[in-house]
Formats: C-alpha cells, structure tokens, sequence
C-alpha cells in the first residue's frame, strides 16, 4: 500500500505509520504485545492518572510499567499543570520511547474536572501544560485531541498549531467530536485542514477498521500516520493486513482459527500479568470485539462470562 512509509517522530524512528490508539482499559501490557507482534509500530497506553503517578501509587506504577512492549508512548492525562510535569517526569524514568497528553477523552467523569477533553474547553490551560511537560522531558511528546466538542465545530483548526508551537513532535487527533464519543461519521475534512497547517507529523485516528478505511482515512486526510482502536480489539491482524495488503489472501476460517490463537495468547499473557482469575475477568470487556463475526459468537461470548481459568477457556474454544 502506497500510503505505508517509515515515520520519524523527534528522534523516535518507526518502521511504519500504523499505531495502535490508547484504549483505557484495553490498551494493557498483554494486548500491546499482541499488536506489536501482529505488526504495529507504535502501541499507546491506556491513559494513566497523572496524579496517581504524582502521588507514587503503586497499582498506576504497576499499570504505567513498560516491559518489553516498545515501540510504546505513555498517555497521561490531568488538569493541573504542575502535577502533570511530576508525572510525565515520573514517566520518563519508566521508560516509554514517548509521551502523550490526553486531550481528548470524552468521559464525563473526566472532562468535569477539566481533563481529557475538558482541556480543550480551557486552551490557555492545555497550552502551558503542554509547554510545561515538553521542557520537563527528552522524549518526544504528543498530544491528541478531538475535532471539536460538537460535530460541527472545528476548534482543532485553531488548537493543533497553537499546540505545536508549544513544542510537541507530534498531534494525535480523533476525527470525530467530543458529544460523538466513539460514533457516527468520523470529519475526515478537518483532518485535511488541519494537515496543512501543521508541519510536525499528524496522527489521525477514528472509524478504521479494515485495510479498505485504513486506505479511505490517508487519501482523505493526507495524514502522516494512523491509529486504530476497536478495529484492532475485533482483530489485531488488522495491522499486518494493511502494512502488507493482505485482503482475501487468507479463508475467513483460518483468519478465526488465528484470532482465536491470539486471544488465547492474550488471555496466557493477561493471567502472567494479573493473575489467572484477575486476567480472564478483565478480558470480558474485550471478548464481544474479538469474536465480531464469528458464526457462534454470541454462545461463545455468553459461555466465556463464566469462565475463571486458562483451562476452562481452552476447552471451550476448542
């Protein structure tokens, strides 16, 4: 695919321009691995309170930790511009290859204290958090923001340049507005807009869930890279099928038999992490995506809410 290239992000160098998009509660250790393994180039994790890591709390640090899963940028996100410098600090000693400053999640828990997307009701504020974490760090830093709070607005236009100019390497940006949360038609125009202004690269995010949309997403915005969330939940080769252009290669039973093995995987790497009973009951949340289109999916999905071992689960896909 002609739209597949190498990216250099700061001094991050990438192999190619389709990332896995932060995910809260999704985006963990085992499901990165999953990704970077099926062919992503840069995984983000799921947002981390800045305060918790401020604080030391010792389940964040746990969540925040980086292993083996890299390329990888840490997304934090908070309302206070002080703390928000302590933790991307905090961060930096973890050992992420980047940061990001979340902007844009749509959680009315979060945006009433001013966070996620709240900050883009507030851009003074946003700005000099901004300034504040990319001075206090060495490593690249991103921010990723949504279109708008409506659909019809087009606040990015004004606030990806004003924050590029705060120094960031690069602009993450979901293409839909805040009061769509995760659906209906993704503004594929602001996208286009807001590449032609900015000359640090763009990360567009929102709506790809094939190589046919992933192709749709480049032409439309011109963007230099993007970012897929649930597409890549309801299947995680989604990245080497479109960095090879790999469409009707593979029989729809082979590609379930493959999805069932990375689930398997998965779950293998989730119970490592978190415990075997901890591991499989966090995984539900992920298991209605995962078996999207799967011809028994709904018995497979009611039978695995049961289900508290590795064994258990194993016996029923089989």
């Amino acid at each position: 695919m002609s739209f597949i290239k190498k990216l250099k992000i700061g001094k991050l160098s990438l192999n190619s321009n389709v990332f896995l998009s932060p995910m809260a509660g999704i985006s963990n250790y085992a499901f990165r691995k999953i990704c970077l393994e099926s062919g992503c180039s840069l995984v983000f994790t799921e947002m981390v309170s800045a305060q918790s890591l401020a604080r030391g709390n010792i389940k964040t640090l746990r969540i925040a930790k980086i292993k083996d899963d890299r390329p990888v940028c840490e997304q934090i996100f908070g309302s206070d511009e002080y703390i928000m410098k302590e933790a991307a600090m905090v961060v930096e000693e973890l050992g992420p290859d980047m940061i990001e400053i979340n902007a844009s999640c749509p959680m009315k828990k979060i945006v009433k204290t001013g966070a996620g997307a709240g900050l883009m009701s507030t851009p003074s504020l946003l700005y000099r958090i901004t300034e504040t974490v990319v001075k206090s760090v060495k490593l690249p830093v991103s921010v990723k923001i949504r279109t708008g709070f409506k659909p019809q607005e087009e606040t990015a236009l004004e606030i990806g340049p004003n924050l590029e100019k705060c120094g960031i390497s690069c602009l993450q940006i979901h293409l839909r507005s805040v009061s769509q949360i995760h659906s209906g038609p993704v503004n594929y125009d602001i996208g286009l807009k807001l590449k032609e202004k900015l000359k640090i690269p763009l990360i567009v995010n929102g709506g790809v869930v094939s190589r046919e949309t992933a192709s749709l997403m480049f032409e439309k915005t011109g963007a230099d890279a993007i970012s897929i969330g649930r597409g890549a939940v309801s299947n995680p080769l989604i990245f080497t099928e479109i960095s090879n252009g790999l469409k009707n290669i593979v029989d729809e039973k082979s590609k379930e038999d493959e999805r069932i093995n990375l689930f398997l995987k998965f779950l293998k790497l989730n119970c490592e992490e978190l415990g075997e009973r901890k591991g499989i009951i966090s995984s539900r949340k992920l298991i209605g995506l995962w078996l999207k289109n799967f011809k028994n999916a709904s018995r497979l999905r009611s039978e695995f809410m049961k289900l508290e071992t590795l064994q258990e689960v194993k016996n029923l896909f089989r």
